[in-house]
């Protein structure tokens, strides 16, 4: 589902590219999950290409 995630935000924010985008939300779930319970998570990743805070839902 990241893979899925990852292509749909590159294809909206120009200045990322979808493996970076898996890259950066695979590492970061490598440090912890992101889930919250009762099947929700919330995976989130640094950018330094990602200017200004973009955020997808």
């Amino acid at each position: 589902m990241l893979e899925f995630y990852s292509t749909f935000i590159a294809q909206n924010i120009p200045s990322l590219d979808s493996q970076e985008v898996f890259s950066r939300l695979i590492g970061r779930e490598r440090l912890g999950s992101t889930g919250i319970g009762n099947g929700v998570a919330i995976p989130h990743a640094r950018s330094p290409t990602a200017q200004p805070l973009s955020l997808v839902f």
